[in-house]
């Protein structure tokens, strides 16, 4: 399979496609936590992306805020097409953020659902540690120094 990853600057248009298409891959659907339409205007106007594409088709996307002051990069949406999970994407997608734009910071930052176990171990998989525990989430962090 031909995958290639790319930071990229993504429309608001595509971020709304993407959301919606994505949605029912989250538990419960992000549609019932946000208004889709405005969360992609919010992840448009500030946030950056990193992508898998296959076929020229966005398959898994991550989106994150950098901030130079506290030196730290959030993600607030990280999401990989079902029909292309289980072949490390994620994992790929995390390892192109790192390698290609956190150079200069020192801690990248996450929320996950309790309930998502898959995620939550695969972000301990990927070093991260619970930093907060909230009544629904966790917060995750990653020490990016070397």
């Amino acid at each position: 399979m031909n995958l290639e990853y790319h930071v990229e600057i993504i429309s608001q248009n595509q971020i709304r496609d993407i959301l919606i298409s994505f949605d029912n891959m989250f538990t419960p659907p992000l549609s019932s936590i946000v208004e889709l339409s405005s969360y992609a205007n919010k992840l448009g106007s500030s946030a950056k992306f990193v992508t898998c594409r296959h076929n020229n088709m966005i398959v898994g996307v991550i989106a994150y805020y950098s901030n130079d002051i506290t030196q730290q990069i959030y993600i607030p949406y990280i999401c990989v097409d079902r029909l292309y999970q289980g072949n490390g994407i994620a994992k790929n997608l995390f390892n192109f953020l790192e390698d290609n734009i956190c150079h200069d910071y020192k801690e990248m930052v996450l929320e996950v659902r309790k309930t998502n176990l898959v995620a939550y171990n695969l972000y301990l998989t990927l070093g991260f540690t619970i930093k907060e525990c909230e009544e629904e989430k966790f917060l995750m962090s990653k020490s990016l120094l070397s």
